[in-house]
């Protein structure tokens, strides 16, 4: 059965902002019982967080038969095409975690594929700064889709909320 498959990647200019935690969590609740959607979370991120979350988890819990609601996996940048590809029509949502540099070749192209980017910001000024930079792109990258006939929305959302700030 074919899906209209939403591509959604969590992004910024700036490491350690969340980006590899929020993208599993919004797995775990699309696909949880209470919404119950079929879901793909791809970490295209070289640190492969994703992969260690549930590696740890399997641990952890000590089950090695432990798998997240979600399908998983982890992909190269360079193949992330083929891979969205391959999935599309096949889940409801593919959740793309991206690398916290958008220079790099392949990021770009995630974009261009993308319904819908979040972008994690910290309570901090470099987050700040790293989010301005991200939405300067994506909204260069929407203007393109949109010539195409196609769309780019993206959001911030602030990821930690400390005392005081």
């Amino acid at each position: 059965m074919s899906h209209q498959t939403k591509i959604m990647a969590i992004a910024t200019q700036k490491g350690g902002s969340g980006k590899s935690t929020s993208t599993h969590i919004l797995g775990l609740a699309l696909s949880g019982k209470s919404v119950g959607k079929k879901v793909l979370v791809i970490d295209a991120d070289a640190q492969g967080s994703i992969k260690g979350y549930l590696q740890y988890a399997k641990k952890a819990k000590k089950n090695p038969e432990l798998e997240p609601s979600y399908a998983f996996e982890a992909v190269a940048l360079d193949n992330l095409r083929d891979t969205l590809k391959k999935n599309f029509g096949k889940y409801d949502y593919i959740l793309i975690d991206l690398p916290g540099t958008l220079h790099l070749q392949g990021v770009r192209t995630a974009f261009i594929a993308c319904d819908l980017v979040f972008i994690p910001v910290l309570p901090s000024r470099d987050d700040f700064e790293a989010a301005i930079t991200t939405m300067k792109l994506l909204q260069e990258i929407k203007e393109y889709k949109q010539a195409n006939e196609s769309d780019l929305n993206f959001y911030c959302f602030v990821n930690q909320a400390e005392p005081n700030r």
